[in-house]
């Protein structure tokens, strides 16, 4: 963690633990009801690329698309196709770039030793919060964990979220893997006191494209979700791995609020 993200959280935090209530729209998960949609048999393809694939093909989480591998090293055989029934490819969530969505995680550039301890927190179940990492992290070798930290923190990072200050925010809803999408009603509603994140494209997002990512709507002045995740998650316990004591001190008594302005500002940072 940065020293000055260190400095702001320490700041914030007052004598007296108040706990925060879990904030739905940082930990989004599948709507139970659906909006109608139409089947989607159709190839999908890329610009630039050669694959055109099916929906179906591009949701196989042991065979996730891989539209430009002139953008990233080699990949692992852990990255491109996972292991065995359970460990799924990681590019399928966080894609062969490191990039990841709303609902997963940016891993690109993140030093080897920080990936290799939080897959070992999900292993002992001192991470929680993620049932397919929880899963992931009971079955993956100690081998592939290794090749998966070294790929990932040869990745370039690269911008990946785009900050928007806005009082109104499309209509969404959390669809199929807990992707946040927009209402294909339209309409518009306040955005109250959340982060909205949807994607640049829904297209380019749902075929697991890196050419673009997300938009984080942010009320005015603040601002993004996947900080806002880990930080209640501190709080809550729900990461208590060997660094976590620390970390639970200082964020014991942040707000939602105080999360939301400390996500926001470090989401604004440029990589």
């Amino acid at each position: 963690m940065c020293k000055l993200l260190w400095v702001l959280l320490v700041g914030l935090a007052p004598m007296v633990a108040i706990a925060a209530e879990k904030p739905d729209w940082a930990f989004p998960v599948t709507d139970k009801v659906q909006p109608p949609i139409a089947p989607d048999d159709k190839p999908h393809t890329a610009p630039g690329s050669d694959k055109s694939l099916t929906r179906k093909q591009i949701d196989d989480l042991f065979n996730p698309p891989d539209w430009y591998p002139d953008q990233h090293p080699p990949l692992p055989q852990v990255v491109a196709h996972g292991s065995g029934t359970t460990v799924r490819a990681c590019g399928s969530c966080h894609l062969p770039t490191g990039t990841g969505h709303d609902e997963s995680a940016y891993v690109a550039a993140l030093p080897a030793a920080y990936f290799i301890r939080q897959m070992a927190d999900y292993k002992t179940g001192a991470r929680k919060g993620s049932g397919s990492m929880t899963a992931i992290g009971k079955e993956i070798s100690d081998n592939d964990v290794r090749a998966a930290a070294d790929y990932f923190a040869s990745v370039k990072p690269r911008p990946w979220i785009r900050v928007v200050e806005t009082d109104t925010v499309p209509k969404t809803y959390v669809g199929p893997g807990n992707k946040r999408l927009q209402l294909p009603g339209g309409g518009d509603e306040p955005i109250g006191n959340r982060i909205v994140e949807i994607p640049e494209d829904e297209e380019i997002v749902l075929n697991r494209d890196p050419r673009s990512g997300f938009i984080a709507l942010v009320p005015q002045g603040r601002q993004a979700n996947y900080v806002v995740r880990q930080l209640f998650s501190f709080q809550d316990g729900s990461r208590a791995g060997s660094w976590a004591p620390l970390m639970a001190q200082v964020v014991a008594n942040l707000t939602v609020d105080d999360m939301l302005a400390l996500a926001a500002y470090t989401a604004s940072l440029k990589p």
